[in-house]
């Protein structure tokens, strides 16, 4: 994993992550809203993002098919707060995300995210496998 994009608005788990990426080799961007996550990831590769639910404006469907339209395979974490519905946080998982809830620590965030672009390098075309399925 190269680089991970961060999109929330909590500047303590921001910097936190950049940390911790950074201990690891890892580059991070922090965005603060989606439309400036969009505009980073138009112009430069990522291996993950994290995003936090507050920032989500579309359905979970909806909201897929932006991040395959401007980052096609790259795995997308959603953090929810511990109180959030679980129908919502299931939505998210039936649409492709993968859903961490908050707090969550940063380590153990980042191990998730090297296993799952493990997994996706060791499958590939099962993200688009997967897609299509879901779409019949």
């Amino acid at each position: 994993m190269n680089r991970v994009l961060l999109i929330d608005r909590d500047r303590t788990f921001a910097e936190a992550m950049g940390l911790a990426c950074l201990d690891r080799g890892i580059a991070s961007r922090l965005a603060e809203n989606l439309p400036e996550g969009v505009r980073y990831l138009a112009h430069a590769p990522v291996a993950a993002i994290v995003i936090d639910e507050g920032l989500l404006r579309l359905t979970p469907g909806e909201q897929q098919k932006l991040f395959s339209a401007v980052a096609p395979d790259v795995p997308v974490t959603v953090l929810v707060h511990e109180n959030w519905p679980l129908v919502e946080r299931v939505a998210l998982e039936l649409s492709g995300f993968h859903v961490c809830t908050r707090p969550t620590d940063v380590e153990e965030l980042l191990e998730k995210l090297e296993f799952a672009e493990t997994a996706r390098r060791a499958r590939p075309g099962a993200a688009a496998r997967l897609e299509t399925a879901s779409r019949g």
